[in-house]
């Protein structure tokens, strides 16, 4: 199996690393593309790191052949979202999805899904200009932090960054996805799910291990 990962140029290094490592681990190969030309760099760390294709150059048809699923990764949100009106990236998901391949998006990414997701159920952070994108485009505001809707994989933030890459392994390979519960955060950002503070505790120590991993 093999994924195509569309990356923003100032990139969210915890979701691309992880859900890079995650798949790696479920032997799924992988390519990566951005836009205007292959030079990309961690929005928080400064850490550089150079895509395989450039996003403008890479044939829907060809990809969607080539590759079982589409993955839309974000970071900095001016760049993030390039992806939701940047004819290459939304006719990229249009053909994958027509051919039923996966194609997912976290975060602030999720709007590039404009395009496939009429009476599907997305999660998506809840950005207003997000919001206003995916209910004109028919979109079911899921209210967990993940969601999947056949072939559409989508997630609320990069907390939830393991999940959504074994779901979108799941969906690839046929199998059933069984969500949880889904995380919420009481007053101040704090998070009333166990398992996720003890996440966010070692959120620096898993961050670390996984760019390390990927050359």
């Amino acid at each position: 199996m093999r994924a195509l990962f569309i990356v923003a140029k100032r990139y969210n290094g915890h979701e691309l690393f992880l859900s890079l490592k995650v798949l790696d681990s479920l032997g799924v190969e992988f390519t990566t593309a951005t836009h205007d030309d292959i030079a990309m760099v961690d929005e928080i760390s400064g850490k550089g790191f150079l895509a395989d294709y450039v996003v403008q150059e890479c044939d829907p048809e060809k990809c969607s052949d080539q590759y079982d699923a589409l993955v839309i990764v974000s970071g900095n949100l001016k760049d993030t979202m390039r992806f939701w009106t940047c004819e290459s990236t939304r006719n990229l998901v249009k053909r994958f999805h027509a051919k039923g391949k996966v194609v997912a998006a976290i975060c602030c990414s999720v709007p590039a899904l404009r395009d496939i997701v009429s009476g599907k159920k997305v999660s998506f952070f809840p950005l207003s200009k997000s919001k206003d994108i995916l209910r004109t485009s028919g979109a079911i505001f899921c209210p967990g932090s993940r969601a999947v809707d056949g072939n559409i994989v989508t997630a609320e933030n990069q907390m939830v960054t393991q999940e959504w890459a074994e779901d979108i392994v799941k969906v690839m390979r046929g199998e059933i996805v069984v969500l949880d519960l889904p995380v919420t955060f009481e007053p101040g950002g704090r998070a009333r799910n166990d398992g996720f503070r003890r996440f966010i505790k070692h959120r620096d120590k898993v961050l670390g291990e996984v760019q390390n991993e990927i050359p």
